[in-house]
Protein backbone atom coordinates (compact mmCIF):
# COMPACT_ATOMS: atom_id res chain seq x y z
CA UNK A 1 0.00 0.00 0.00
CA UNK A 2 3.06 2.51 0.87
CA UNK A 3 4.01 2.25 -2.54
CA UNK A 4 0.87 3.05 -4.51
CA UNK A 5 0.53 6.27 -2.26
CA UNK A 6 4.10 7.09 -3.71
CA UNK A 7 3.55 6.62 -7.11
CA UNK A 8 0.22 8.85 -6.68
CA UNK A 9 1.83 11.53 -5.13
CA UNK A 10 4.60 11.14 -7.72
CA UNK A 11 2.12 11.42 -10.60
CA UNK A 12 -0.11 14.33 -8.96
CA UNK A 13 3.37 16.36 -8.57
CA UNK A 14 4.16 15.65 -11.94
CA UNK A 15 0.54 17.07 -12.94
CA UNK A 16 0.93 20.03 -11.23
CA UNK A 17 4.14 20.89 -12.33
CA UNK A 18 2.86 19.95 -16.19
CA UNK A 19 0.11 22.83 -15.67
CA UNK A 20 2.82 25.04 -14.27
CA UNK A 21 4.81 24.90 -17.63
CA UNK A 22 1.60 26.17 -20.05
CA UNK A 23 0.40 29.14 -17.56
CA UNK A 24 3.55 31.34 -19.73
CA UNK A 25 4.37 32.05 -23.33
CA UNK A 26 8.05 33.83 -23.70
CA UNK A 27 7.33 37.10 -25.99
CA UNK A 28 9.52 38.52 -28.68
CA UNK A 29 10.24 42.51 -28.47
CA UNK A 30 8.48 42.60 -31.15
CA UNK A 31 5.25 40.98 -30.30
CA UNK A 32 5.62 42.87 -27.20
CA UNK A 33 5.44 45.95 -29.18
CA UNK A 34 2.74 45.03 -31.23
CA UNK A 35 0.88 44.60 -27.98
CA UNK A 36 1.78 47.66 -26.86
CA UNK A 37 0.37 49.73 -30.00
CA UNK A 38 -2.98 47.60 -29.87
CA UNK A 39 -3.50 48.61 -26.24
CA UNK A 40 -2.84 51.82 -27.05
CA UNK A 41 -4.90 52.02 -30.28
CA UNK A 42 -7.74 50.43 -28.04
CA UNK A 43 -7.23 53.33 -25.45
CA UNK A 44 -7.56 55.55 -27.27
CA UNK A 45 -10.41 54.76 -29.18
CA UNK A 46 -12.23 54.10 -26.45
CA UNK A 47 -11.60 56.98 -24.53
CA UNK A 48 -11.71 59.81 -27.41
CA UNK A 49 -7.80 60.60 -26.71
CA UNK A 50 -5.20 61.55 -28.30
CA UNK A 51 -2.34 58.51 -28.79
CA UNK A 52 0.09 60.34 -26.62
CA UNK A 53 -2.41 60.23 -23.16
CA UNK A 54 -3.79 57.09 -23.71
CA UNK A 55 0.56 55.99 -23.57
CA UNK A 56 0.38 58.24 -20.22
CA UNK A 57 -2.49 56.63 -18.65
CA UNK A 58 -1.38 52.72 -19.57
CA UNK A 59 1.88 53.43 -18.17
CA UNK A 60 0.97 54.77 -15.30
CA UNK A 61 -1.21 51.91 -14.96
CA UNK A 62 1.15 49.31 -16.05
CA UNK A 63 -0.55 48.95 -18.91
CA UNK A 64 -3.88 47.32 -17.02
CA UNK A 65 -6.71 48.23 -18.94
CA UNK A 66 -9.57 46.80 -17.11
CA UNK A 67 -8.42 49.04 -14.25
CA UNK A 68 -7.74 51.62 -16.35
CA UNK A 69 -11.32 51.62 -17.81
CA UNK A 70 -13.16 50.87 -14.52
CA UNK A 71 -11.44 53.77 -12.99
CA UNK A 72 -11.56 56.07 -15.94
CA UNK A 73 -15.43 55.80 -16.57
CA UNK A 74 -15.76 55.83 -12.91
CA UNK A 75 -14.20 59.28 -12.37
CA UNK A 76 -12.69 60.25 -15.80
CA UNK A 77 -11.60 64.13 -13.75
CA UNK A 78 -9.45 62.30 -11.14
CA UNK A 79 -7.80 59.89 -13.43
CA UNK A 80 -6.88 62.75 -15.45
CA UNK A 81 -5.49 64.44 -12.64
CA UNK A 82 -3.55 61.57 -11.27
CA UNK A 83 -1.84 61.14 -14.01
CA UNK A 84 -1.25 65.27 -15.31
CA UNK A 85 -3.86 65.12 -18.23
CA UNK A 86 -5.52 68.23 -18.55
CA UNK A 87 -8.84 68.29 -17.04
CA UNK A 88 -11.16 69.86 -19.42
CA UNK A 89 -9.47 69.31 -22.97
CA UNK A 90 -12.53 71.00 -25.35
CA UNK A 91 -13.40 73.99 -25.34
CA UNK A 92 -17.11 74.73 -25.73
CA UNK A 93 -18.43 76.79 -27.65
CA UNK A 94 -20.47 80.19 -26.18
CA UNK A 95 -23.69 78.84 -27.04
CA UNK A 96 -26.68 79.56 -24.54
CA UNK A 97 -27.56 75.77 -25.38
CA UNK A 98 -26.11 72.68 -26.48
CA UNK A 99 -27.55 69.29 -27.89
CA UNK A 100 -25.93 65.74 -26.57
CA UNK A 101 -24.23 64.11 -28.86
CA UNK A 102 -26.47 60.69 -27.44
CA UNK A 103 -29.98 61.56 -26.44
CA UNK A 104 -29.81 65.00 -28.64
CA UNK A 105 -31.82 66.74 -25.72
CA UNK A 106 -30.95 70.08 -25.50
CA UNK A 107 -29.00 71.47 -21.94
CA UNK A 108 -27.34 74.46 -21.14
CA UNK A 109 -22.95 74.31 -21.50
CA UNK A 110 -23.15 73.32 -17.69
CA UNK A 111 -24.63 70.20 -18.02
CA UNK A 112 -22.45 68.55 -20.40
CA UNK A 113 -19.31 67.12 -20.64
CA UNK A 114 -16.87 66.45 -23.21
CA UNK A 115 -14.78 62.96 -24.28
CA UNK A 116 -11.74 64.81 -24.86
CA UNK A 117 -12.33 64.39 -28.78
CA UNK A 118 -15.02 67.73 -28.73
CA UNK A 119 -18.03 65.69 -28.74
CA UNK A 120 -20.26 67.03 -26.19
CA UNK A 121 -22.86 64.69 -23.88
CA UNK A 122 -25.18 65.40 -21.03
CA UNK A 123 -24.10 63.94 -17.49
CA UNK A 124 -26.53 61.39 -17.53
CA UNK A 125 -25.84 59.46 -21.11
CA UNK A 126 -21.49 60.02 -20.17
CA UNK A 127 -22.54 58.48 -16.78
CA UNK A 128 -24.02 55.67 -18.62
Amino acid sequence: EGSDCAGDDYEVREEVASMREKRYAVLSENDIHERQEEAIRRVSSIFSIPRESACILLRQYKWNISKLSDEWFADEERVRHFVGLPTNGAVLPDCQELTCGICFEGYSTSALSSAGCGHLYCHECWEG
